[in-house]
């Protein structure tokens, strides 16, 4: 599985990285999500500057965008997978996990390309092409994320449990490696997605014959409010027709009150067994709009 994950990486454009699991303990320092009673500190390191085993993939592929950056190679993508270690009591503990990195332009600059930077969307993209590489991209969960080491972000959960968080690297974070430009990560819990591939069934279906049918909805909603939770509602509300939501525009003006956003969804239907008739769609949006 993870020659698979390689694979597809490398065929998108990273770079495999293979940085030092000896780091420096000062890293963590004012990070809440880092414990520092949990770290594993070397008792004779042979510098300030590896002197303890890292908690995170961070921190390693930050200092080699730092590098690569210094040297005008300000375009990189890159991923990892290695081990963290952590101390509890008496019990270390090392985990497994997937990292990625990415800055600069989404392509390198031809003129047929624009100069468009890598964002939130393009790193949140490449997470869901894994997860669906691996078979593990329904019944996913999203939330915001509430980390001092993203300024923004999103976890996402398969089975109430936390498998990826994605996001922002803060700028405060940056500015100890030197970076100026945006970077942006995703940390993959692979030890618990390979236990989670270990009672994965495959299924397979034909083509259904009967075509679908389209309704969209325009909703004037709070500004707090994600596309995931009116995604999660609908799909909870009709199991059996619904087979996609899609946000399709998204409207922010002042010609509407404040606090407030207008989102255009998109509600695909079919019927597996039969065509399906106006009575019978407008019945099943009507209780999603409802809900």
């Amino acid at each position: 599985v993870q020659e698979r994950i390689s694979d597809l990486l490398s065929s998108s454009g990273f770079h495999e990285a293979l940085c030092n699991s000896l780091t420096k303990d000062s890293y963590t320092d004012g990070l809440d999500a880092f414990k520092k009673d949990s770290q594993v500190i070397l008792m004779n390191p042979l510098s300030q500057d590896l002197n303890a085993m890292r908690q995170t993939l961070l921190f390693g592929g930050l200092e080699s965008l730092a590098y690569n950056i210094n040297r005008k190679v300000s375009d990189v993508l890159l991923y990892e997978f290695g081990n963290t270690y952590n101390r509890y009591g008496d019990d270390f503990v090392e985990e497994r996990r997937l990292a990625l990195w990415m800055t600069g332009k989404k392509q390198e600059e031809n003129w047929n390309a624009g100069d468009a930077k890598v964002d939130f969307f393009h790193t949140k993209g490449f997470v869901e092409k894994l997860l669906q590489k691996l078979g593990l991209n329904k019944g996913v969960s999203l939330s915001q994320t509430q980390s001092d080491i993203l300024s923004e972000g999103v976890v996402y959960k398969i089975r109430k449990k936390k498998v990826v968080e994605t996001g922002l690297v803060r700028k405060s974070i940056l500015k100890t490696f030197g970076i100026k430009q945006e970077v942006f990560y995703a940390d993959l819990n692979w030890d618990l997605i390979m236990e989670m591939l270990k009672d994965q069934k495959t299924k397979y279906k034909e083509v259904s014959k009967f075509p679908i049918v389209r309704r969209d909805l325009a909703l004037l909603l709070d500004q707090q409010i994600a596309f995931a939770e009116l995604e999660s509602i609908a799909l909870r509300s009709d199991k059996s027709l619904l087979k996609e939501v899609n946000l399709f525009d998204v409207y922010q003006g002042d010609k509407l009150p404040a606090g407030k956003k207008s989102y255009a969804l998109s509600f695909i239907f079919r019927d597996e067994e039969k065509t399906l008739t106006d009575k019978v769609v407008d019945k099943a949006i009507l209780k999603i709009f409802k809900s």
